[in-house]
């Protein structure tokens, strides 16, 4: 299991040997000697490390605007900050609080309160990211399910409806046949990236399911439709999109907006 990576910022050379000491053993250190430094290293991409020991007052670029930087960017918006100051530094502790940091360090170094602080903080930082990673993972998985269950409501409509078969696959190989001409062609940038492309081409063949509720008489009538008849089945975009609507969650995957914005529209 490889280490994590201590990046300790502070333009005092021996306040950087000092703390790289009590943590070396642990951890993989890096050094910065100016915030412009660790503001280049971070946002380059060359160093992101898992947590960040930060100097106040430091020439050119303070601590304060490192971490605002450093918020501002989303590689490292959320490494864990933690302020170096001095011991009696109130209202720079209340600052740095309210711009982001999640602790203190007091000078002089106590060797021992260092190490709790960064573990902790570490603990903390590993544990919301599997949090995270696992909030993805049922998302994902409830996303699937869903997707499965309106391939599952197209199928029947398939089985109800005689043209319903022939239909949707002519359907979606015209689809395929316009998408692939905006993506080819000048309308790309506009219009139609990499993942819209294979979305829009997966969410067609759903835009029938409203047909679950148009009644047989109607939906498999030999013959012309009534007006009335006509009223009943152009109901089917309404309703199939509202099914769509029940299942779609706040930054899920575009699939179900594209599924509701073809049932709706169509």
């Amino acid at each position: 299991m490889s280490k994590d990576t201590i990046l300790i910022v502070d333009d005092i050379e021996t306040n950087r040997i000092i703390l790289e000491n009590i943590l070396q053993d642990k951890y993989e250190i890096v050094q910065a000697g100016s915030g412009i430094d660790a503001a280049a290293l971070m946002l380059s991409g060359e160093v992101l490390p898992s947590i960040v020991l930060l100097d106040i007052m430091m020439p050119e670029m303070d601590g304060y605007e490192v971490l605002e930087l450093m918020k501002s960017n989303n590689e490292t918006m959320k490494i864990p900050v933690l302020f170096i100051t001095a011991a009696d530094s109130e209202t720079n502790e209340s600052k740095g609080l309210s711009l982001g940091a999640v602790d203190y360090i007091s000078k002089p170094f106590n060797p021992e309160v260092v190490k709790v602080r960064v573990a902790n903080h570490l603990k903390l930082r590993h544990y919301s990211e599997s949090l995270e990673q696992m909030v993805k993972e049922k998302t994902s998985e409830l996303v699937r399910t869903k997707e499965k269950i309106l391939e599952t409501m197209a199928n029947i409509i398939e089985y109800r409806d005689l043209e319903s078969g022939h239909h949707v696959k002519r359907t979606s190989e015209l689809t395929r046949a316009l998408v692939d001409f905006l993506y080819l062609n000048k309308y790309k940038r506009r219009y139609i990236d990499d993942e819209d492309h294979d979305t829009i081409i997966k969410a067609v063949p759903l835009h029938d399911i409203g047909k679950i509720s148009i009644p047989d008489n109607i939906l498999l009538k030999p013959g012309p439709l009534t007006k009335e008849e006509f009223e009943i089945i152009k109901t089917h975009t309404s309703i199939g999109s509202d099914i769509i609507k029940e299942m779609i969650e706040e930054d899920e995957t575009r699939y179900l907006d594209y599924c509701y914005n073809i049932c709706r529209y169509h």
